[in-house]
């Protein structure tokens, strides 16, 4: 075209036309002075489609330029023979030109890749996959120029490439000058490139004045080839710019040191020939391709490719298959990867049962047959994955069965692909559980997790952190307990799931595998339809272990099982399935309570007229140990005494005259104080009662919340809250104010403002009014009345903590260690490595010499800092904090990604896991106090069933929590806030029954969650 004609960006110009032509344009590809590109949607064909378009240029009196209508018109002719002869134009994609008032849109098929972006991708192009690229361009070209066309701009953004690598080259350039002058570099950049970093244009294109003897386009075109290719086998590298490519046509250039990338010496040999000034040279070197590539290449491209994008159906490729098969060559497996790119790509397209079923076994037959481990990791295994998303049972299932084929094929596991499981495979197959045959999975979790630990030593172990493997048992344990087991579909899973669980107890008796399913089965123990298989499963297990495994079981595992059968007690509806498993568990050697238990139950119900009772009530008996067989079930029951208050239980001073907001924080944590010490006087006639019923009673009878003081700090967000003392409070104020305040007569006062010079990163509580903060170059002290710099440092500092009035502990960002500081002096005492990767909180108790740290990993980690040395780890899912609860256990809460989970030294298991939505979460002695964006919990880490959403001025409502998983779950809904935020809760401090919270609009509340006045 004669002039440089720019095109307008805006859309009012093309909108509506497309709108008639049923396409919604979705987002730009690029926009290009002298055309536009953009990615579509065709509504009447629900395809996505690719769309270019052109403003026909006019002057100011509506004068169309008559050089671009004519060039407009001619090209229009090239595109109609174009799209009736597209069919013999193989490695083509030409599309739609339609022609408006003013606007020209060519309309093609969206494909994802283009060889540039496919260059940038993973995997990474093997050396085979690049030769057939190569190949089917080379081919595709020679296909143009036989049918007598040209393209005129070949270059890697106009290759696209499908996910079977098939090649299609498309936006034929007709209308793009075949001329471009050396003093119009501008030119070159509106019509062939828009960043002007690489040309793929001939030199012979590139002139002074326009040549007496046209130049032949096909060389041209055979030249542009020759830096495709290059680009291709250099890794994404161009060997031409403007500038560059008219050195190159005067002599000045040589490519070769571009080449030299090239590996393979006969590919570079052939892109030298390709790129020759000599035109007639190229076409020479053109027709020769086949000397340069393998054989069978031919052969394979004849039996199989046709022009169409979506020509290979499964039919067609089930008839082919071993012709296919036959020309790849047996001695090069990695040959194999162009037919497996086809084959997988036509799988994830296919619909039949039947034929999907026949072409997976063929993809795991050609993956076993030449693939190694490596490849079968990258390669064979994620594409199957993309069929659990169609969510067809039938197809997922053969899926996840191809999956443990070619799993099993392996012998062993690279060290690169150490993580592979916990990074892709076990958050892959979780994604399961979000379809509707999930179940249909889960029935093959313990085979499964058999054949993973081959190959993973702690897969077991990483199966049973997957949170949502274990809620989506709790979903059909719920479901089952909701409808009374009259939902078949999911009774039926249970009971298949089970019934595989068996089989691996015989297969394979292994503790590890036993810990794992029975942190999955255990939910199920809460419905008694189950009692017989599950006891089944545990029975077969522990016949089978070794004496070391049993040890395990004895101090691991039998307490919660046993706990969780003995919870319910007989009646006439489960008394045989009780006493059924009961007569396993005999012979699993239980302890003498569980042993007394089982007596108490089975005597009591040995003279029952119902004779299937009776019968099965004495067989326990008859197996049971001689000294139980003689008592008397009386005298195994004692009845408990009404509650009531013991002479020497401590009197409550009455406060029913004060007014709570008119106290001090102080006066109102003496008032709780005392009242909990009187009610942990409680007893139960001449018998003390247990923690759980002192705690029940307790809150339920008097306890209710109580809002005491509010005000609005600031616009900014309370990101930190601390209590200097009895009744004053520090705050963080968005990024650097730190605010001072008292509380008094149910009011919250501001007593100082303190606004740093730049952001503080973290802040530390020494004693009292005395803190430590921190900035991104600096540490300071502050007392509340005035700072002082005690420390440069060459990095920020993203946590830290005090130890005593002397010393704290602190961490950098990306530090993987923890340096102690002496406050006073002014100096680094030691440096402890933590973990291998950065380290995100740190933690510990007053004066106890162990730290407590987690790290961006969600390992956590608690150390002697005596020899420096860890004495604890574990990992919870995106752990970021630790809470420490009870120096005396060493009881603490580590909050994650949607899970709280309290812990203690004493103990390799958690004592319970609080799952959900959290927010900001502190403790109130040890009990956990956590502000979500649900409401207000309260949770008792001395006896969880004691646990509570705490609502304003009334009767908190129980959560509900299991002993048989040690689970809260967390309500998903608003309840209703107790502690007067609108907005989300951003930090939260307690101090003896007294919570401060901030939010993120600034404001601050003072409230109890746990306060009586007698």
């Amino acid at each position: 075209m004669g002039n440089q004609i720019v095109c307008p960006s805006d859309m009012g110009w093309y909108q509506d036309d497309l709108t008639k032509l049923d396409i919604q344009v979705e987002n730009s590809i690029y926009d290009g002075t002298f055309m536009l590109s953009f990615k579509a949607f065709n509504t009447k064909l629900n395809k996505d489609i690719a769309v270019k378009a052109f403003l026909i240029p006019e002057d100011d009196n509506g004068i169309r330029d008559q050089q671009v209508l004519s060039v407009i018109e001619s090209s229009k002719q090239i595109f109609d023979k174009l799209i009736r002869q597209e069919y013999k134009l193989k490695g083509c994609l030409v599309g739609n030109y339609h022609l408006a008032d003013r606007q020209v849109y060519l309309v093609r098929p969206y494909i994802t890749h283009s060889l540039q972006s496919r260059m940038n991708d993973y995997p990474e192009l093997t050396n085979i996959e690049k030769d057939w690229i190569a190949y089917q361009i080379i081919r595709a070209v020679q296909n143009i120029h036989s049918n007598g066309y040209i393209h005129g701009d070949i270059k890697p953004e106009n290759i696209l490439l499908t996910d079977r690598l098939q090649v299609l080259i498309t936006d034929f350039s007709p209308y793009k000058p075949k001329y471009l002058r050396r003093s119009q570099p501008n030119y070159f950049l509106h019509y062939f490139n828009y960043n002007g970093s690489s040309s793929y244009i001939a030199p012979e294109r590139v002139v002074e004045s326009l040549p007496q003897t046209p130049v032949s386009l096909q060389c041209a075109d055979i030249f542009s080839l020759g830096c495709v290719l290059a680009f291709l086998y250099t890794g994404g590298s161009t060997i031409f710019n403007f500038t560059t490519i008219q050195d190159y046509a005067n002599g000045d250039l040589t490519p070769l040191q571009a080449l030299d990338r090239v590996k393979d010496e006969n590919k570079r040999n052939y892109i030298k020939e390709l790129i020759q000034l000599d035109p007639n040279y190229r076409l020479q070197a053109f027709g020769q391709v086949d000397s340069y590539y393998p054989p069978w290449f031919s052969k394979f491209y004849d039996a199989f490719y046709s022009n169409s994008v979506d020509t290979v159906f499964m039919e067609k490729l089930l008839q082919i298959h071993d012709q296919l098969v036959d020309i790849i060559p047996q001695d090069d497996p990695e040959s194999a990867l162009i037919y497996f790119n086809i084959l997988s790509d036509v799988i994830l397209s296919s619909g039949r049962a039947f034929s999907l079923l026949t072409l997976l076994n063929h993809y795991v037959n050609l993956t076993t047959t030449y693939f190694d481990t490596p490849m079968k990791l990258t390669r064979a295994i994620p594409p199957l994955f993309e069929i659990f998303e169609r969510k067809i049972t039938i197809a997922g299932l053969f899926a996840f069965n191809a999956i443990n084929s070619i799993l099993e094929s392996i012998d062993s596991i690279p060290h690169e692909f150490s993580n592979y499981h916990t990074a892709f495979l076990i958050p892959r197959l979780s994604s399961v559980l979000k379809i509707s045959w999930a179940s249909s999975f889960l029935c093959n979790l313990s085979s499964w997790a058999i054949s993973m630990q081959r190959l993973w030593p702690t897969f077991y172990e990483d199966l049973r952190r997957d949170v949502s493997i274990c809620e989506y048992l709790f979903m059909v344990n719920s479901s089952i307990i909701q409808s009374n087991g009259s939902n078949e579909s999911d009774v039926g899973f249970i009971r298949a799931f089970l019934k595989e669980c068996l089989r691996s107890a015989e297969q394979c008796a292994d503790f590890q595998l036993f810990s794992t399913l029975s942190f999955f089965f255990l939910p199920l123990l809460t419905t008694a339809i189950f009692f017989s298989d599950i006891v089944d499963v545990i029975y077969a297990f522990y016949c089978n272990f070794d004496a070391n495994s049993k040890l395990r079981f004895y101090d691991n595992l039998q307490d919660p099982l046993f706990n969780a059968i003995f919870s319910h007690e007989p009646d006439e509806n489960n008394t045989v399935v009780l006493f059924t498993a009961y007569l396993k568990i005999l012979k699993m050697e239980p302890q003498p309570f569980y042993v007394s238990t089982i007596a108490t139950h089975s005597l009591a119900w040995v003279n029952h007229p119902n004779p299937a009772i009776s019968i099965a009530a004495k067989i326990v008996s008859d197996n049971l140990p001689i000294m139980f067989r003689k008592l008397n079930t009386a005298n195994l029951i004692v009845p408990l005494g009404p509650l009531k208050m013991s002479n020497n239980a401590a009197p409550v001073k009455s406060h029913s005259k004060l007014n709570a907001r008119s106290m001090t924080l102080n006066q109102i944590s003496q008032i709780q104080t005392r009242k909990i010490h009187s009610k942990s006087q409680w007893v139960n006639g001449n018998k003390s009662i247990t923690a759980r019923e002192r705690s029940d009673a307790a809150y339920r009878q008097d306890s209710k919340s109580l809002f005491i003081a509010s005000k609005k700090l600031d616009v900014m967000k309370i990101t930190d809250v601390f209590f200097s003392n009895e009744n004053n409070i520090l705050a963080k104020v968005g990024d650097s104010l730190l605010v001072s305040v008292e509380v008094s007569k149910g009011k919250i006062n501001i007593l100082q403002n303190f606004q740093h010079f730049c952001p503080i990163s973290t802040i530390a509580r020494v004693h009292d009014n005395s803190y430590v903060y921190a900035d991104a170059e600096n540490i300071y002290s502050y007392d509340c009345d005035r700072m002082k710099l005690i420390k440069k440092t060459s990095n920020q500092i993203n946590g830290m903590i005090a130890l005593n009035s002397d010393q704290m502990a602190l961490f950098y960002k990306d530090s993987n260690s923890v340096e102690f500081f002496d406050i006073k002096s002014e100096s680094l005492i030691r440096k402890m490595t933590c973990s291998e990767s950065c380290v995100s909180s740190v933690a510990t108790f007053e004066d106890i010499p162990f730290i407590f740290t987690t790290d961006l990993l969600g390992n956590v980690n608690v150390f002697d800092t005596r020899v420096e040395l860890p004495v604890m780890h574990k990992q919870i899912n995106g752990a970021y904090n630790i809470i420490p609860l009870c120096k005396d256990t060493l009881k603490f809460a580590v909050v994650g990604n949607e899970i709280v989970s309290v812990s203690s030294m004493e103990s390799d298991n958690s004592l319970v896991d609080i799952i959900g939505s959290h927010g900001a979460v502190c403790n109130d002695g040890q009990a956990i106090v956590i502000c979500s964006s649900t409401g207000t919990y309260y949770v008792s880490s001395e006896d969880p069933n004691s646990s509570y959403s705490l609502f304003e001025g009334e009767q908190p409502v129980k959560l509900n929590y299991s002993d048989l998983t040690n689970y809260i779950t967390l309500p998903k809904t608003l309840n209703r806030s107790l502690h007067n935020h609108s907005f989300l809760v951003e930090s939260v401090v307690s101090r003896d029954n007294v919570v401060c919270s901030g939010d993120i609009n600034g404001i601050m509340n003072i409230w109890s969650p746990n306060f009586t006045l007698d």
